[in-house]
């Protein structure tokens, strides 16, 4: 498929960004990248994700795919001559979709609001409790279900791609299974 027309808009900060690129970088697909200020959307973001109005927003061949599990799935089934993200098999498929949802759900976003606050701040402190216990739930479904090469390329990566990077693994390693990612 086509590669020239290949544009995403993004906030770098965003772990969702992340994705989205992860997913084009490991697909090998040329892609320009356009940096959006949420606080003075452009006028392609809002006709692009009129709905949400929010990043990221892949635009290809003249049509947007907005929000980054789409964009995921979009980039696995437009470049099929790369390796694919995703397991063939019905069931694994589909649970490795459950678990993308919940990472989104349970993970990013406590995550983002997590490293919001200063370490050591007791505001902080039911936000990590709860994003451990989150992790042990991850571990346990990636443990049932042998999926750990479709997420570590690439879903569990965008949690660890930002500027706190090092807070978030500090997390993850108190778990053994967890660190073996």
């Amino acid at each position: 498929m086509e590669t020239d027309s290949v544009k995403l808009l993004i906030v770098r900060a965003s772990p969702y960004a992340m994705r989205a690129i992860l997913a084009l970088e490991a697909k090998g697909v040329k892609y320009e990248l356009i940096e959006e200020n949420l606080s003075a959307k452009s006028q392609l973001l809002l006709e692009s994700n009129p709905v949400y109005k929010k990043i990221p927003v892949l635009l290809h061949g003249g049509k947007a795919i907005p929000e980054s599990l789409f964009i995921v799935l979009y980039v696995d089934e437009a470049w099929p001559e790369r390796a694919a993200f995703f397991p063939k098999d019905p069931y694994a498929r589909a649970m490795t979709h459950f678990w993308g949802d919940f990472i989104d759900k349970k993970i990013f976003q406590l995550a983002v609001s997590t490293m919001k606050t200063k370490k050591g701040d007791p505001k902080n402190e039911p936000g990590v409790s709860e994003l451990y216990e989150n992790f042990l739930t991850l571990e346990s479904g990636f443990t049932q279900l042998d999926a750990k090469p479709f997420f570590n390329r690439w879903q569990l990566g965008c949690v660890f791609k930002n500027e706190e990077e090092v807070e978030i693994r500090y997390r993850i390693d108190r778990r053994p299974a967890a660190g073996g990612w």
